[in-house]
């Protein structure tokens, strides 16, 4: 799977690291193939719900992202700092 991760400006938009503990969940959940219910922000505010099956996990630019695919397929790249709320299901 190839997902094209967000080129923008980061300081427009600076990256908060998240907890140490929620990233090796986020691993774990990749391993285990463990559905996310996730509340997320976009790049323009817009607030989310989905329920997405984690792929991956990827840095870039010093910021963290999440691959992922929404149990129709479609492939999401989600900003950690970006997530609001999970649900590991």
């Amino acid at each position: 799977m190839h997902i094209d991760i967000d080129d923008a400006d980061p300081a427009a938009d600076p990256y908060v690291p998240i907890d140490c503990e929620l990233y090796s969940r986020y691993e774990l959940a990749i391993m285990h193939r463990r559905t996310l219910r996730l509340v997320w922000r976009d790049e323009a505010g817009g607030t989310h719900l989905e329920t997405v099956l984690p792929c991956d996990l990827q840095t870039r630019a010093h910021q963290e992202f999440l691959l992922a695919e929404t149990l129709d397929g479609e492939p999401r790249c989600l900003r950690l700092d970006r997530i609001r709320h999970v649900d590991f299901l």
